[in-house]
């Protein structure tokens, strides 16, 4: 009886992980995008975006970028930055380049001027650069102002530290009221 319990208890632990598996999978799955939900930091698209709120980013082409003073916010990985940093700005102006590539010029709704992404190499620009199909993540589909900012904290090793003290709590409290309620049916059957 006591196995049994454990494994219950076990079981009931790691369910939170698991679920977290499936839901983050399952975005991925639906939305298309490498990173599905991003958490909003800086201040470059105010009013539109602000810091802390958690945004839903589909996977879309780069040709399928709607582009202009109403375009997309679309985030994509920063030119140079060898996967390392996301942006998140709006698109608004698509350049096609001779050989038939299509790159976009971003730019933040709350900065006067549009994105200049320069390559530099040994100290010197060595490219002038604009948004690739290659670093394009997708489309800002839909955001939940403020959340984010919970999400960053529960990330932060302070907010994994109370998630976890409280969670044990939570995993103490059930793990006595089972063993009371063994201790009550073994009394009962004597």
């Amino acid at each position: 009886m006591v196995m049994k319990h454990t494994v219950k208890l076990t079981v009931f632990a790691i369910t939170p992980v698991i679920g977290a598996l499936v839901i983050w999978g399952a975005l991925i799955l639906a939305l298309g995008a490498e990173h599905p939900v991003l958490v909003v930091e800086g201040h470059s698209m105010e009013p539109t975006l602000m810091p802390g709120d958690l945004i839903f980013v589909q996977a879309v082409r780069i040709e399928d970028v709607k582009a202009g003073p109403d375009g997309d916010i679309v985030a994509f990985y920063q030119p140079g930055s060898g996967k390392t940093k996301i942006i998140v700005h709006r698109a608004i102006r698509k350049i096609v380049n001779k050989n038939g590539v299509v790159g976009l010029v971003t730019k933040g709704d709350n900065v006067p001027f549009s994105d200049i992404w320069h390559i530099v190499d040994d100290g010197f620009v060595r490219e002038v650069r604009y948004i690739t199909g290659e670093e394009l993540i997708g489309k800002v589909v839909f955001r939940i102002p403020f959340l984010g900012a919970v999400v960053k904290f529960v990330r932060s090793p302070e907010g994994l530290c109370i998630v976890a003290f409280i969670y044990g709590l939570f995993l103490v409290q059930v793990s006595l009221a089972g063993s009371e309620k063994q201790e009550k049916g073994a009394v009962e059957k004597s």
